[in-house]
């Protein structure tokens, strides 16, 4: 309905093209009903900022992956990406062992409902991989999440983070 109540305006204004953050399985079947195609793409987001992010309510317990994680850790990944990287429980153990790489499982009353990704580079922390399960989206466990990240990277000595 929002596409087809601006679409006048897009046209006019000659903007053919827009970005909307959403999950590929999202897209599937509605968009090209519409006229309109799907293209995966990803777009970088930079912080520059030396101050934590404040969580007012915390619902998450925030920590470091370990090894007892990987099983959650994968049934996340297969969960929230359409993307699976081949023998992701071989992946999630070498990456345990960089140095230069940190995963944070988010849980949620005793379950791992989510992950990030963070590697340790010279001048900023990357996040990627972000995820939480489905059934627990759209409640703001995402957010909550990423700001653990940015947290967790400004303990570092990271001031800019990159998604």
């Amino acid at each position: 309905k929002l596409l087809q109540t601006i679409l006048p305006l897009l046209i006019e204004r000659e903007m053919m093209q827009l970005i909307f953050s959403m999950t590929a399985r999202f897209n599937d079947s509605w968009i090209a009903s519409k006229g309109f195609t799907y293209r995966q793409s990803d777009y970088h987001m930079d912080r520059f900022d030396f101050n934590p992010i404040f969580i007012s309510s915390p619902r998450l317990q925030i920590r470091q992956a370990n090894f007892e994680d990987i099983s959650d850790l994968c049934s996340i990944e297969s969960a929230c990406f359409t993307e699976i990287h081949s023998e992701p429980f071989m992946r999630y153990a070498n990456l345990l062992c960089d140095p230069d790489y940190f995963i944070v499982v988010a849980n949620f009353q005793g379950q791992n409902i989510g992950k990030a990704h963070l590697r340790w580079q010279e001048q900023e922390a990357q996040f990627f991989d972000i995820g939480i399960l489905p059934k627990f989206q759209k409640r703001g466990f995402g957010g909550e999440l990423i700001a653990s990240c940015i947290n967790f990277s400004l303990q570092k000595g990271k001031a800019k983070q990159a998604l």
